[in-house]
Protein backbone atom coordinates (compact mmCIF):
# COMPACT_ATOMS: atom_id res chain seq x y z
CA UNK A 1 0.00 0.00 0.00
CA UNK A 2 1.24 3.63 -0.65
CA UNK A 3 1.92 6.04 1.96
CA UNK A 4 -0.42 8.88 2.02
CA UNK A 5 0.66 12.76 3.81
CA UNK A 6 -2.10 15.26 3.85
CA UNK A 7 -1.12 18.64 5.71
CA UNK A 8 -0.59 22.54 5.69
CA UNK A 9 2.64 24.40 4.98
CA UNK A 10 3.06 27.93 5.92
CA UNK A 11 4.75 30.05 3.85
CA UNK A 12 6.06 34.16 4.35
CA UNK A 13 7.79 36.38 1.45
CA UNK A 14 10.83 38.60 3.62
CA UNK A 15 10.58 40.86 0.49
CA UNK A 16 8.11 43.32 1.98
CA UNK A 17 9.26 46.34 0.49
CA UNK A 18 9.38 44.71 -3.40
CA UNK A 19 5.88 43.05 -2.47
CA UNK A 20 4.69 46.73 -1.43
CA UNK A 21 6.41 48.46 -4.82
CA UNK A 22 5.08 45.90 -6.53
CA UNK A 23 0.86 46.17 -4.92
CA UNK A 24 1.08 42.93 -4.00
CA UNK A 25 -1.17 42.66 -0.31
CA UNK A 26 -0.54 39.18 0.87
CA UNK A 27 2.85 38.45 2.10
CA UNK A 28 2.38 34.95 3.51
CA UNK A 29 -0.31 32.07 3.19
CA UNK A 30 -0.87 28.85 4.07
CA UNK A 31 -0.36 25.80 0.80
CA UNK A 32 -2.34 22.50 1.81
CA UNK A 33 -1.41 19.30 0.24
CA UNK A 34 -2.36 15.72 -0.31
CA UNK A 35 0.82 13.61 -1.55
CA UNK A 36 1.01 9.51 -1.99
CA UNK A 37 4.14 7.75 -2.08
CA UNK A 38 4.97 4.05 -3.01
CA UNK A 39 8.19 2.24 -3.32
CA UNK A 40 7.95 -0.80 -6.03
CA UNK A 41 10.72 -3.46 -5.21
CA UNK A 42 10.74 -5.33 -8.16
CA UNK A 43 9.61 -2.25 -10.85
CA UNK A 44 10.23 -2.00 -14.66
CA UNK A 45 14.10 -3.10 -15.69
CA UNK A 46 13.91 -5.43 -12.81
CA UNK A 47 14.84 -2.01 -10.46
CA UNK A 48 13.13 -0.29 -7.26
CA UNK A 49 11.21 2.20 -8.05
CA UNK A 50 9.88 4.90 -5.67
CA UNK A 51 7.29 7.38 -7.41
CA UNK A 52 5.65 10.03 -5.52
CA UNK A 53 2.51 12.37 -5.98
CA UNK A 54 1.50 15.51 -4.88
CA UNK A 55 -1.82 17.49 -5.34
CA UNK A 56 -0.86 21.55 -3.95
CA UNK A 57 -3.75 23.83 -3.16
CA UNK A 58 -2.11 27.36 -3.68
CA UNK A 59 -2.11 31.02 -3.85
CA UNK A 60 2.11 31.32 -3.83
CA UNK A 61 3.24 33.53 -6.85
CA UNK A 62 6.77 31.53 -7.80
CA UNK A 63 6.54 29.89 -4.44
CA UNK A 64 6.08 32.75 -2.78
CA UNK A 65 9.20 34.66 -3.44
CA UNK A 66 6.70 37.28 -5.33
CA UNK A 67 3.93 36.86 -2.13
CA UNK A 68 0.48 35.45 -2.80
CA UNK A 69 -2.20 35.74 -4.76
CA UNK A 70 -6.05 36.29 -4.76
CA UNK A 71 -7.04 32.90 -6.51
CA UNK A 72 -5.84 29.38 -5.07
CA UNK A 73 -5.28 26.97 -8.00
CA UNK A 74 -4.89 23.37 -7.72
CA UNK A 75 -1.14 22.33 -8.69
CA UNK A 76 0.18 18.59 -9.13
CA UNK A 77 3.90 17.82 -8.32
CA UNK A 78 5.60 14.26 -9.33
CA UNK A 79 8.78 12.27 -8.51
CA UNK A 80 10.62 8.96 -9.70
CA UNK A 81 13.79 7.44 -8.37
CA UNK A 82 15.29 4.26 -10.25
CA UNK A 83 18.03 2.55 -7.44
CA UNK A 84 20.47 1.12 -9.73
CA UNK A 85 21.81 -0.67 -6.82
CA UNK A 86 21.38 -0.24 -3.07
CA UNK A 87 24.26 2.65 -3.88
CA UNK A 88 22.72 4.87 -6.54
CA UNK A 89 19.39 6.01 -7.76
CA UNK A 90 18.43 8.17 -10.56
CA UNK A 91 15.46 10.66 -10.96
CA UNK A 92 13.62 13.19 -12.03
CA UNK A 93 11.21 15.94 -9.99
CA UNK A 94 8.75 18.36 -11.67
CA UNK A 95 6.57 20.89 -10.48
CA UNK A 96 3.55 22.68 -11.67
CA UNK A 97 3.33 26.22 -11.06
CA UNK A 98 0.38 27.73 -10.88
CA UNK A 99 0.74 31.09 -13.03
CA UNK A 100 -0.93 33.54 -11.01
CA UNK A 101 0.72 36.66 -12.00
CA UNK A 102 -0.46 38.64 -14.71
CA UNK A 103 2.21 39.90 -17.11
CA UNK A 104 4.71 37.44 -15.38
CA UNK A 105 4.11 33.91 -16.77
CA UNK A 106 5.23 30.89 -14.59
CA UNK A 107 7.43 28.34 -15.78
CA UNK A 108 7.04 24.49 -14.44
CA UNK A 109 10.13 23.72 -12.45
CA UNK A 110 11.87 20.32 -13.41
CA UNK A 111 15.29 18.39 -12.81
CA UNK A 112 16.64 15.28 -13.29
CA UNK A 113 19.17 13.90 -10.51
CA UNK A 114 22.04 11.12 -9.18
CA UNK A 115 22.41 10.35 -5.74
CA UNK A 116 25.01 8.32 -4.17
CA UNK A 117 24.35 6.71 -0.66
CA UNK A 118 27.79 5.15 0.26
CA UNK A 119 26.44 4.84 3.88
CA UNK A 120 23.66 5.40 5.74
CA UNK A 121 25.24 8.25 7.15
CA UNK A 122 26.15 10.28 4.01
CA UNK A 123 24.66 11.61 0.66
CA UNK A 124 25.81 12.82 -2.39
CA UNK A 125 23.33 14.05 -5.23
CA UNK A 126 24.13 16.31 -8.46
CA UNK A 127 21.00 17.75 -10.23
CA UNK A 128 20.20 19.64 -13.55
CA UNK A 129 17.51 21.83 -12.33
CA UNK A 130 15.15 23.66 -15.12
CA UNK A 131 13.41 26.76 -13.56
CA UNK A 132 12.29 28.29 -16.72
CA UNK A 133 11.63 32.19 -16.08
CA UNK A 134 11.47 33.77 -12.77
CA UNK A 135 10.04 37.25 -11.83
CA UNK A 136 10.77 38.06 -15.71
CA UNK A 137 14.88 36.45 -15.73
CA UNK A 138 14.52 33.53 -18.10
CA UNK A 139 16.97 30.65 -18.28
CA UNK A 140 16.84 29.98 -14.69
CA UNK A 141 18.74 27.03 -15.01
CA UNK A 142 21.87 25.35 -13.83
CA UNK A 143 23.58 22.75 -11.62
CA UNK A 144 23.18 21.71 -7.98
CA UNK A 145 24.91 19.68 -5.69
CA UNK A 146 24.33 18.92 -1.87
CA UNK A 147 26.18 16.77 0.29
CA UNK A 148 23.98 15.49 3.80
CA UNK A 149 25.56 13.95 6.95
CA UNK A 150 24.48 12.72 9.69
CA UNK A 151 25.82 11.11 12.58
Amino acid sequence: YPQVSVGAQFKRSTEGATLDALGIADHNDVDFYASVSRLFLSGPLDRSWLVNATLRSTKAQQTGLLGFGVDRKFVLEASTAMLLNRYVALGMEYKAKPDLLSGLREDDWKDIFVAWFPNKNLTLALAYVDLGSIAGRKNQNGYFFTLQGQF
